[in-house]
């Protein structure tokens, strides 16, 4: 027997070091990677906790969870049949006939009959175990329901429930790959699962890129490539994988699409394995959902020995039951020797859950028209179709509306999978940390906003390409943070938090501040129509926002437009003047400061009477009467600047105006006439240059400044008070001073005009600025070179014919600066 110094490899010896290591386990274990619970959800489960721990630690409430199809996580409600059926079965004492009296009063009798079914059909009850394959009672409903599905039998002994879909999936591909040679065809971009399983049984995935260009298509072409690659390079392909509708990208199949996939699958001597979780998600009437069993059953004969396995879930759909963990697959071809051996292999875990088998009942047999239940079950699955159709609709419109941003609209499922294109330093910045760019995006994301998202490289994806996934899950409370993207390189202005720390609870100012987070906790549904950049933190403040503005029933679009009436080179509005401040500071009250608070403050009219009478002495309560209701109504008028008046009117589409004639304006007519009018507000010869005057070159430039930082969030108001352009508050004037000056600088043909102000007038704009702690910033708004005179009709074209560069200065401070 050795003694320890014959022992070659020490690191065993006891004491020395474990044996249960990462360097010792199943290398195919180590091999595994499954982004959508990878290193973005364990940073967000920390965030998690740390917000728990101390929820001012960060600058974000909570962490919205958009990397996973998780529908309850994110606010979305059970079916209350299905709960009502769950918890008789939960307890089923609730069902003997002492306590049938008050029973009977709080559930449908269909609930009550339905939770009797079941459990004499569930041999011990949901705690018990259940036959490996599944409760033979519920094989039979699903069967019934495959068949009512597709026109074409069914047999239970096909059926095999499982514990969600994606251990059905896992079993298969258990059974499949032989050895490592064995190849199983997965699309890309696909869902992790697939290739994490294969890693996991040391199988070789064999990829087939899906078409972007063409809304995500599948063509054959496309799999004989691959397959004619794969075994060129001796790889015993024998698996074909389809997701449909697509995960993460959203396509469904048309039918001739699926025949075709059918025939390569037969040609080639391939199982297919249709993954067809999202089979009630499709939200287009163009592509239909049919299930492969349905196709491959219609073709005939020549293709009955086609070997097919289908996959489904009570996790996604209208019904979202992901924590149940239920589903099942049906086998299709499949040889009866092979059956049994997944059998045999289900067996190993006993059985799936018992109160998921019996949600996948539910699904499949649930209320139908007559039954007691039915119009609340039909109700509130329409509407959680209804509200997923109209999200996906809303965040593809949005993303698309990013610059370097394309997204292909979801066909079906619950993801959009947009393609981002990268600036150079967005890149370089990636780099530096040792991420992938996408990578490095989404962490950046997470930290500075709570949203956690997938990056394209967890899904696969071209070479060249980078992509994020986004459920469109998150109800309209979960998208109040606007979401704001921190990159290392960006502008110090766009990484400064979005929301300031709390004061201390107990302070009056405190409590003032939180009457205030509360008062204006609503923003307008800002949904600009200018061209922003993805990598852009501030571009996505609005975006979200916007997003989350539409529930179930979209009432905030349905209400009345503001009413305003031309005022010279303003617009005055005369009924809810308090809401435009309220939801977004816009405009000036005209008996007020800046707010319009007349209607508000008892001694405003007395204060006003006491000056135009030239006196100071004692105050008469007669003069201090609340005016407003002494007169009752609000003699004050908010008054909007041009720019306000044209952002409101085009982009948020949210104000009427009538022209001194009483006629509605429209956006044009609106932006021709402010143009105009700000030729006699020239403060320098208004000469022309390339065909326009410079003051209308200058009103472009600054209501283009003004659109992309409203846009971007920043609440933006007249800077005449410091000699520039426009001041622009981080939450709002009534938080904190303004942080940033804006100067504008319009450059046409790479020339700067319009601007005259000398070193002298700078130095002094910059003096005055630091003395109230703002920095400026010099905005050059670039016109294009194509830029022609019929381009300055209309607001969009001037915004799709420019762009800005800034220049931010830092303010000097004197105690930064000593020696």
């Amino acid at each position: 027997m050795p003694g320890v110094s014959e022992v070659k490899d020490a690191k065993y010896i006891h004491g020395a070091s474990k044996v249960w290591t990462v360097d010792s386990m199943n290398h195919h274990v180590v091999n595994v990677q499954y982004a959508v619970r990878g290193e973005l959800a364990i940073k967000a489960d920390q965030l998690r906790q740390k917000l728990a721990e101390n929820p001012e630690s960060l600058p974000f409430k909570h962490i919205t969870s958009c990397n996973i199809g998780n529908p309850q996580q994110l606010g979305q409600k059970p079916i209350t049949f299905f709960r009502q059926v769950t918890s008789l079965l939960e307890y089923p004492d609730l069902l003997s006939a002492e306590n049938e009296p008050i029973v009977s009063k709080l559930y449908p009798k269909d609930a009550l009959d339905r939770a009797r079914s079941l459990l004499a059909s569930i041999d011990g009850g949901v705690g018990a175990y259940s036959h490996s394959q599944g409760i033979l009672a519920i094989r039979k409903d699903i069967a019934k329901f495959i068949e009512e599905r597709d026109g074409f039998p069914s047999n239970p002994d096909n059926i095999f429930l499982t514990a969600g879909a994606s251990p059905g999936v896992q079993l298969v591909l258990q059974s499949l790959i032989q050895n490592s040679n064995v190849g199983i065809m997965i699309p890309i971009p696909q869902y992790p699962l697939y290739t994490a399983s294969i890693a996991l049984y040391d199988g070789t995935p064999v990829s087939y890129y899906l078409d972007e260009s063409n809304e995500w298509s599948l063509s054959v072409e496309e799999l004989n490539r691959s397959i004619t690659e794969a075994r060129a390079k001796k790889i015993d392909v024998r698996a074909l994988c389809v997701i449909n509708p697509g995960n993460p990208t959203g396509q469904c199949l048309s039918e001739a699409n699926m025949r075709d996939v059918i025939v390569f699958c037969h040609k080639e001597k391939l199982v297919l394995l249709a993954d067809e979780v999202y089979q009630t998600n499709v939200y287009t009437s163009k592509v239909p959902f049919n299930s492969f069993k349905k196709v491959l059953t219609s073709m005939g004969p020549s293709y009955e020995a086609q070997e097919l396995v289908s996959f489904h879930s009570i996790s996604k759909g209208v019904i979202g039951e992901c924590g149940r963990r239920g589903g099942f697959f049906e086998c299709v071809g499949i040889e009866k020797d092979v059956r049994d051996m997944l059998y045999k292999i289900a067996s190993v875990s006993l059985c799936p859950p018992v109160s998921g088998q019996v949600l996948v009942d539910l699904m499949v047999n649930p209320p139908k028209k007559g039954d007691i239940s039915y119009p609340v079950y039909a109700k509130e699955t329409q509407e959680v179709y209804d509200t997923l159709k109209r999200r996906s609709i809303k965040l593809a419109d949005a993303l698309n509306s990013l610059e370097d941003v394309t997204c292909n609209p979801a066909q079906g499922a619950l993801y959009l999978f947009p393609q981002i294109k990268l600036p150079d330093n967005a890149i370089e910045a990636a780099k530096k940390a040792g991420k992938a760019p996408d990578d490095f995006y989404a962490l950046e994301l997470l930290a500075a906003t709570g949203v956690c998202v997938v990056s394209g490289s967890g899904f696969g994806q071209k070479a060249g390409t980078w992509h994020f996934r986004s459920t469109f899950l998150p109800p309209e409370a979960s998208f109040d943070e606007f979401i704001q993207l921190k990159l290392s390189d960006t502008n110090e202005m766009n990484t400064q938090e979005t929301v300031p720390a709390p004061l201390a609870p107990l302070s009056k100012r405190a409590s003032r501040r939180k009457a205030l987070e509360e008062l204006h906790a609503s923003p307008l549904p800002i949904r600009p129509k200018s061209t922003l950049s993805w990598w852009s933190p501030a571009s996505w403040r609005w975006l979200m926002p916007s997003f989350s503005t539409m529930n179930a029933s979209n009432d905030h679009n349905k209400v009345s437009k503001f009413q305003g009436s031309l005022l010279g080179m303003g617009v005055w509005i005369t009924s809810d003047t308090r809401q435009l401040w309220t939801d977004g500071f816009f405009g000036k009250g005209t008996l007020s400061r800046s707010e319009p608070l007349y209607g508000n403050e008892d001694f405003r009219m007395g204060i006003m009477k006491r000056k135009a009478a030239g006196r100071l002495g004692p105050v008469d309560e007669a003069e201090n009467e609340n005016t407003t209701e002494k007169l009752g109504y609000n003699p004050e008028r908010v008054q909007l600047s041009p720019y306000e008046s044209v952002f409101l009117l085009w982009a948020l589409d949210c104000l009427e105006i009538r022209d001194y004639d009483g006629t509605e304006m429209t956006a044009r007519s609106l932006w021709r006439y402010m143009m105009s009018q700000s030729r006699l507000y020239a403060t320098q010869p208004d000469t022309l240059y390339e065909g326009l005057p410079l003051s209308e070159w200058g009103f472009m430039a600054r209501y283009v400044v003004y659109h992309t930082f409203r846009a971007r969030g920043w609440v933006t108001w007249s800077g005449i008070k410091f000699g520039v352009d426009f001041v622009a508050y981080r939450r709002g004037p009534v938080f904190s001073h303004s942080e940033y000056a804006l100067v504008v600088l319009p450059v046409v043909k790479n020339q700067l005009i319009g601007f005259s102000q000398d070193l002298k007038w700078y130095l002094g704009v910059n003096r005055v600025c630091a003395q109230v702690k703002k920095s400026v910033v010099l905005c050059y708004v670039h016109f294009e070179d194509e830029f022609t005179v019929s381009d300055s009709q209309h607001p969009l074209d001037a915004l799709k014919k420019t762009r800005i560069s800034e220049v931010t200065i830092r303010r000097f401070i004197p105690e930064r600066s000593r020696d």
